[in-house]
């Protein structure tokens, strides 16, 4: 999911997108050690440098008043051909809910507002959230239509 949400965030860039599918089919075509790995995919699909990343975080958590939804991944953008990192980051993106009860009104909310955050789209969003703010820290990215 990280790994799509990346992909769609980086789409309106001013840089040259492979698509997953292509990736996916050069991983699975290669027999390489994962030292090689980077370099016969990064070939394979015709480009020389190539994203790669592990995620660090994806939870849920309820506390009865409070919860948090977090997703978080490291993140390097890798020259194949020579392997030097040109960038490497690491962030999380956390939603919240709920919070310190301080009467029984508040109590009863923050349990309401603790267990709401667990259910519909909070995972998509914060995952979302993740990709954006990585692809805000890539440095010198140009999107279409800026000068």
């Amino acid at each position: 999911m990280i790994r799509k949400e990346l992909h769609a965030h980086l789409a309106p860039t001013g840089i040259r997108l492979v698509t997953l599918q292509r990736v996916d089919a050069a991983v699975k075509m290669t027999d390489n050690s994962l030292g090689d790995l980077n370099a016969s995919v990064a070939k394979s699909i015709g480009c020389d440098t190539i994203m790669v990343g592990e995620v660090t975080e994806k939870s849920s958590r309820y506390y009865g008043v409070y919860s948090e939804v977090r997703a978080g991944a490291n993140i390097q953008i890798i020259r194949a051909s020579t392997g030097d990192v040109l960038w490497q980051g690491s962030h999380t993106a956390v939603i919240r809910g709920g919070g310190i009860p301080f009467g029984i009104g508040s109590f009863v909310m923050n349990s309401v507002f603790a267990g709401m955050n667990l259910y519909g789209d909070q995972e998509v969003w914060v995952v979302q959230d993740l990709a954006r703010r990585i692809v805000l820290a890539i440095p010198d990215l140009a999107y279409r239509g800026e000068d």
